[in-house]
Parts: C-alpha cells; structure tokens; sequence
C-alpha cells in the first residue's frame, strides 16, 4: 500500500493512544521492517499529527520491545517474534491476575459501576474496532486501580496492552471481560485470578494467530 494510506489519525483526546495502536500494529504486521530506521518528521507527516505523539508512541513501543534506540540512528523496529508474544503474555497472565486478586477487596461500588460503563463502550467496538486497545486499556487498569503497591502496576504498564481486534475477536474478550467483572462483583478474588489469567493467555494465543495470518 502507499506510504500514506490507512495511516491518518485525528488530533482529539485520544490521539496518543491511536498513534501508539496504529504504530504497534504496523510493526507487527511487517509494514516496518526489523532494522528500518523509523523517522519522526517522517512519521508524524504520514499519520498526520505532530512529533509529540510519535516521540511519545516511541518511548513506549521501546518500552515493549518493539523498538530500539540505536545511537547515531534513532528508532529503529525490532521485529516482535512468537518467543517475545509467549514471554510478554505468560509475564503479563500472572503479574495481573495477581494484582486483581490483591485489588478485589479494594475496588469500591463506583468502580464497578465504572467498569460496566466500559463495557458498555467496549461491546460497542465490535462494530467500531479502533478505540478497543484505549477502551480495553482503561478497563484493566481501573481493575487494579486501588491496589496500594507501587511496582506491580509499573511493571504492567510496561508490558503494554495488545492490538486492535475484529469484531468477533472483541466479542469473546468482552465475554471474559463479563466473567472477570462477575467476580469482582462477587468479591472472589480466586476465581478473579483464575479468569484473569485464562483470558491474557488466551489473548497470547490469539496474537500469534494474528502474526501467521499477517505474515502469511
């Protein structure tokens, strides 16, 4: 495809979230390839924003381990393989389902009302794809939101939040999305944890599926 198509992003709130899906899934796609030299004049002119967003973008996908800064080159792509999909997924099933066992007790009747706000809005990206990863992002964190540990959500953080999904691939997160809620509404920290876990492995496995069918 050309260079500048597909790739327009909209100056709103969001706009750093939407930059940072749109980067991360051309990265993972092989749009950018390992070792091209990512440059951001150049990045901010094809997806139509300024260099903030990009810069920012950067940081973070450097973060995840999509991307390495190389002195005298800048950004330059690290292709994600199925070795990294498999550590980043496994890390990130056990770091959050713990953190949502930890928060359980924590999490008040406004963040639950909160949370099924979302889902209303996440149900809603089956049809419109592009705000899932934000919308998914803003629901996991809130679930950990009132944990009194420091480094646990930094090092979730760090380990980044996925890509944009198909409708019929939202519909089954949002599935899990339900069963993780019921349990908070519970107050089952034990099955919290167990259907946290479950549902980031299950999205593992579905981003390796993503990577064959995109390379294929």
């Amino acid at each position: 495809m050309e260079k500048n198509e597909g790739f327009r992003v909209d100056n709103h709130s969001t706009l750093h979230s939407r930059v940072l899906n749109k980067l991360r899934q051309a990265i993972m796609s092989g749009y950018f390839k390992d070792g091209e030299h990512l440059i951001q004049d150049e990045l901010a002119e094809l997806f139509g924003v300024s260099r903030m967003p990009i810069r920012e973008a950067l940081r973070q996908l450097e973060t995840e381990g999509m991307i390495e800064f190389v002195p005298h080159k800048g950004a330059v792509v690290r292709s994600i393989t199925f070795k990294d999909i498999e550590e980043i997924y496994t890390i990130r099933a056990m770091l959050e389902a713990l953190a949502l066992e930890k928060s359980i007790p924590l999490i008040t009747a406004e963040d639950i009302e909160e949370l099924n706000e979302l889902l209303i809005k996440l149900d809603e990206c089956v049809e419109k794809p592009d705000n899932f990863v934000s919308l998914n992002k803003q629901f996991h964190r809130l679930l950990y939101s009132r944990l009194n540990w420091t480094r646990l959500p930094k090092y979730l953080k760090s380990l980044g939040y996925g890509i944009p999904l198909t409708g019929k691939q939202i519909a089954k997160s949002n599935q899990e999305h339900r069963l993780i809620l019921e349990a908070v509404e519970k107050r089952d920290p034990k099955i919290g944890f167990k259907r946290m876990q479950a549902h980031i492995l299950r999205t593992g496995k579905q981003i390796k599926h993503y990577l064959i069918e995109k390379k294929a």
